[in-house]
């Protein structure tokens, strides 16, 4: 099933009534891309959401792919 394969590392997060948030992390060493996921407890989305972007503002990193600098 192609939903199973897409989600392998996530798909426990809506099987356990969690909600999850990734955020990017950089790069790594081979160029490919690197992140974070944020889990929380249901209903807590605000509260992962507000740290994955405070973690998102002290990687420096722009959002996404339009280079726009994160808000101050």
């Amino acid at each position: 099933m192609l939903n199973a394969r897409l989600g392998t590392y996530t798909n426990f997060v809506n099987l356990m009534s969690l909600c999850a948030v990734a955020v990017p992390n950089g790069f790594r060493t081979d160029g490919l891309p690197l992140g974070i996921t944020v889990i929380a407890g249901a209903f807590a989305e605000a509260k992962a959401a507000a740290i994955a972007a405070a973690f998102h503002r002290s990687t420096g990193l722009p959002l996404g792919a339009t280079r726009a600098p994160y808000p101050s």
